[in-house]
């Protein structure tokens, strides 16, 4: 998304972001020609999980991370979030107890119908979840579809593209409510893509040993809890449904995508013995050419009821169908080739919008009192009393009638205890008592909820259903980049995917400013309300007031080039007026974006008008070296490349011989005191190409990868005060010290999630990692930890019992010091206790009651001098 108010001046229409932010990502994790080895990622993160599991190896023992944010929605009348969630699933037996499957970030526990949520399985090999399926005689026995199906079929076959980001691993089993996780039978461990990728898990209510799994290349059953499975249908399978009041009626689509041709036919299919047998059913729907995805819903008050809902190639609204005698026959109530409402549009549903998502979006349900009365989910939602024939609004993501729900939707699902409609989209999760609607007729003819000043009018609500959001206390923001005020770190802003770019400001206040997909950002050291943020392909924005009000200050740059998806932003050390951004080429600014002036002349890509984007950009303090890394297109025959400056941009030289060219660089950074030493990662799955460093500015490399595992580096960051450097991984961070020829793990705490940004403090000591799916962490820097607080190198805490219940006790050993802060941090990053405590001869016990405190994860942080010590607490009752 771009800017809101961009929008609403320029474009009436919500752009079809979801193809090009995960084919930037595809493209910066393509190793050389595109392959991705599936089976080798895995055996991958496998060594690295069980390298982080070593006890007492690492020097930064009892070190450990702690979450900073964001956990909370924040306040506003614009569209906001924390971060997508693919699905909810309901607890059988409990009606307070919910679980969300997070595209990114994991699966998380509620057990008080989401005032406070709790991550689960943060031991498993990846973090992405598309959905999960509970045992209803057993709850702790559960089964967790490991990858982000929402992103199928999201790169270039074709061109040989390939990518990891949204891949899964197939099938992951708990019987102890989450604790420990073990694959099933049904993983993958080939170069399956995306076939690798699981959709929906269902088990049998009665013989709970059968299940179902559908996704990307079939159906398969197990008859034995998990153990084995057998493929019961082959090709692409969007959705499976099952028929009230029986047990063995199953409905499934399968699906044709566009891009992918191969995997699979459009259709509907039925079984009456629970997927042992599958018949395909006729309908009017074309196999191929026409319509690529279809969610199914069945009336809950009648089973012969059941509604098919298509995208067509351009991922809008095909048609809507329903048959009445359980599959027997179909009608088309209403399609888009009877020029019907573009439903999963962006708009007021105008027909003539060709835009849509519905390979990446799309959902659907049926009232559960009404059979006539259906829900539809796209960019937005609507709702038809009438089987589908109308449509009327029920949101609208620009938020231009009123506060509603996130754009995006993902799913939907009906709590027949609760009696409450749940909404899962890229914000997070809504629900609601009732589903009201409103035709556009009526929206349109009156006023909306802008002045004349196109202010928000605070209160205007015109959309007629109240929406209560429970995201609050979900850690699970992407973030690409971030930014630190550095005379006050608690001053900070980030750039995340779907949910603009969050400025805190203070210890626990988190803003949402600017809008759109937010990218790389700064903050004015000089004066903090000063900021700057920029959304894809290079939009940059300025704010003089905290982000209440921004200008475009790249408008004009924009007319020539095209920037990266991620386009790098700087801001002079010294003079906070000068700040540059790289597109194609470079431009500077001496007035903080009010003019710019372009500081180098690179050519263009050959058959366009236009340079190679820039990916990573590294600028001398004193301004006058400049490190420029420009993004590779292999499968165009592209290589990437580097280029210098060490006059300040009037001259330009190559510096790319050496180095990995097939491959994508991330992020570039330098010495301070010697801009000839300087440092380049790379993403991709080419073993033993990861890091390179040069001293003498670019003529000559080395390959300082040592004994990375082969994973894609996504940031560098450099710590002056120990001579070391660390590196954000897509399994972490991993730091090395001087020359030393081997990477160690700084991981302790810290979930297995992506690490796209890394920024340094050095004032504080701290280093704080943005994370693509659980937000900001912060942690000691590691070698500060060896090198500046010696006394402490064999201090001893344990905390007994954990997971705890009713209370917990803390042991500190060869403690050499007097004071000591112990604190209790809450997922949100929030300090929930605080005491100062006395040690004598070096040891400290101490219980502590936790009766005040809700179920979940908590963080006892320990603190002296510049020093923290932290152990995660799992408090269950």
């Amino acid at each position: 998304m771009l800017s809101l108010s961009v929008l609403q001046a320029q474009n009436p229409y919500k752009p079809n972001q979801s193809l090009p932010k995960w084919k930037a990502r595809a493209e910066a994790f393509a190793a050389p020609r595109g392959s991705i080895p599936i089976k080798a990622y895995q055996q991958t993160i496998t060594k690295v999980l069980a390298r982080k599991s070593q006890p007492n190896k690492f020097r930064t023992n009892n070190k450990g991370w702690s979450p900073v944010g964001p956990t909370q929605v924040p306040p506003g009348y614009q569209m906001k979030g924390l971060g997508r969630v693919n699905n909810i699933t309901f607890h059988p037996n409990d009606p307070n107890t919910l679980f969300a499957c997070v595209s990114q970030g994991g699966l998380w526990k509620t057990t008080n119908r989401g005032q406070s949520w709790t991550p689960i399985g943060d031991n498993l090999p990846i973090l992405r979840t598309s959905d999960l399926a509970i045992d209803p005689q057993n709850p702790d026995i559960m089964y967790l579809a490991v990858g982000d199906f929402g992103y199928i079929g999201f790169y270039l076959e074709t061109n040989g593209r390939k990518r990891n980001t949204h891949f899964g691993l197939g099938i992951y089993k708990t019987t102890d409510g989450g604790t420990t996780w073990q694959p099933t039978g049904l993983t993958f461990t080939q170069n399956e893509q995306d076939g690798s990728l699981i959709k929906k898990i269902m088990i049998h209510p009665t013989q709970t040993n059968q299940l179902i799994a559908i996704g990307a290349k079939g159906i398969y059953k197990s008859t034995d809890s998990g153990v084995s499975w057998i493929k019961k249908y082959d090709g692409l399978v969007w959705d499976i449904e099952q028929a009230p009041n029986t047990s063995e009626t199953l409905y499934a689509s399968s699906g044709y995508l566009a891009n992918i041709p191969s995997l699979g036919q459009a259709g509907i299919l039925k079984t009456t013995d629970f997927g042992d047998n599958w018949q395909t059913l006729t309908t009017p729907i074309p196999k191929v050419g026409v319509a690529q995805r279809i969610e199914l819903a069945i009336a809950p008050t009648d089973a012969n009821y059941i509604y098919a809902l298509a995208c067509d190639l351009r991922n809008k609204f095909e048609s809507l169908y329903r048959s009445t005698d359980g599959g027997i026959t179909w009608e088309v109530r209403s399609s888009s080739s009877s020029g019907a409402l573009n439903i999963l549009g962006g708009s007021n549903g105008d027909p003539s919008d060709q835009r849509g998502q519905g390979t990446y979006d799309l959902a659907l349900l049926v009232d559960p009192v009404d059979k006539e009365r259906i829900y539809t989910g796209g960019i937005n939602i609507w709702a038809s009393s009438d089987g589908g024939t109308s449509w009327e609004a029920v949101s609208h993501w620009l938020n231009t009638y009123g506060v509603s729900v996130h754009a995006d939707q993902h799913s939907f699902k009906y709590h027949p205890v609760n009696k409450e409609f749940y909404v899962c989209n890229d914000g997070g999760i809504y629900r609601t008592k009732e589903i009201k609607s409103v035709s556009w007729a009526t929206l349109e003819a009156g006023n909306n909820c802008y002045d004349t000043n196109n202010q928000f009018i605070v209160g205007c609500n015109r959309l007629p259903t109240n929406w209560e959001d429970i995201s609050s206390g979900l850690m699970v923001t992407a973030f690409y980049r971030m930014d630190l005020y550095q005379p006050d770190p608690t001053y900070m802003i980030a750039g995340c995917q779907d949910n603009a770019t969050y400025l805190k400001t203070g210890e626990s206040t988190w803003t949402n400013v600017f809008g759109g997909d937010g990218m790389d950002c700064k903050i004015d050291h000089q004066n903090r309300s000063t900021i700057y943020g920029s959304s894809q392909y290079g939009f940059v924005y300025k704010s003089t007031d905290e982000g209440k009000t921004f200008t475009n200050i790249s408008e004009n740059l924009l007319r020539n080039e095209v920037g990266f998806w991620t386009t790098p932003l700087h801001m002079n050390p010294n003079s906070s007026n000068e700040i540059y951004v790289a597109l194609g080429n470079v431009h500077k600014s001496n007035s903080r974006g009010n003019d710019w002036n372009k500081i180098s002349n690179f050519g263009n890509i050959p058959d366009a008008n236009y340079p190679l984007p820039t990916s990573a950009m590294a600028i001398s303090d004193d301004n006058k070296v400049f490190y420029v890394a420009k993004r590779s297109y292999p499968n165009f025959g592209l290589n990437s490349e580097v280029w210098s400056s060490k006059d300040g941009g009037t001259t330009w030289q190559n510096i790319s011989n050496g180095l990995p060219n097939n491959l994508f660089p991330t992020s570039v950074a330098l010495y301070p005191d010697n801009p000839n030493r300087v440092w380049i990662t790379y993403s991709g799955f080419t073993a033993q190409n990861k890091v390179f460093e040069s001293t003498d500015g670019g003529l000559t490399w080395n390959n300082i990868s040592h004994d990375l595992p082969n994973i894609p580096v996504n940031s560098i960051a450099y710590q002056q005060s120990g001579n070391t450097l660390y590196i954000g991984t897509d399994a972490g961070v991993f730091y090395r010290q001087g020359d030393a020829t081997a990477w160690e793990m700084y991981q302790e705490n810290l979930p297995n999630v992506i690490v796209s940004d890394l920024e340094i403090h050095e004032a504080t000591g701290k280093i704080y990692a943005a994370t693509f799916g659980r937000g900001i962490w912060v942690a000691d820097l590691a070698v500060q930890a060896v090198t500046s607080v010696t006394e402490n190198l064999n201090l001893g805490v344990s905390l007994t019992p954990n997971p705890a219940h009713q209370e917990a006790t803390i042991t500190v050993q060869n403690f050499q010091g007097k004071n000591l802060k112990i604190e209790l941090i809450d997922i949100t990053g929030k300090q929930v206790f605080a005491e100062q405590v006395i040690v004598s001869q070096g040891t400290f016990q101490r219980s502590y009651a936790l009766q005040p405190y809700r179920s979940g994860l908590y963080f006892i942080k320990l603190s002296h001098k510049k020093s923290t010590w932290v152990k995660r607490l799992l408090i269950n009752r």
